[in-house]
């Protein structure tokens, strides 16, 4: 059962086609993969301050 012109399909052929280009990440990509460790590493601090106890203020 396979249906064409459905959006995945089309999503699957862009990233197959982007694969075999071996285009660079866009700038957005990159800025997005930024935030998001930034954020992580920034959830990991506060967990350890907060299990440490060592700030107050910022544990409740």
């Amino acid at each position: 059962m396979k249906r064409r012109g459905t959006a995945e399909d089309e999503w699957r052929r862009e990233v197959l086609i982007n694969i075999q280009r071996e285009t660079p990440p866009d700038n957005v990509e990159v800025v997005v993969v930024v935030v998001v460790v930034v954020v992580v590493v920034v959830v990991v601090v506060m967990v350890v301050v907060g299990w440490l106890g060592t700030v107050d203020g910022l544990s409740d």
